[in-house]
């Protein structure tokens, strides 16, 4: 039960990253232009 719950998190958090950067380069693509 702890272990399963300790990878929903580690999965959890990559994702928000991910989101994050995505947005980031989306920003930064539509200054440049």
């Amino acid at each position: 039960m702890n272990k399963s719950r300790s990878l929903l998190k580690a999965k959890r958090v990559p994702n928000l990253f991910w989101v994050k950067a995505i947005l980031c380069l989306f920003t930064c693509y539509i200054n440049l232009q």
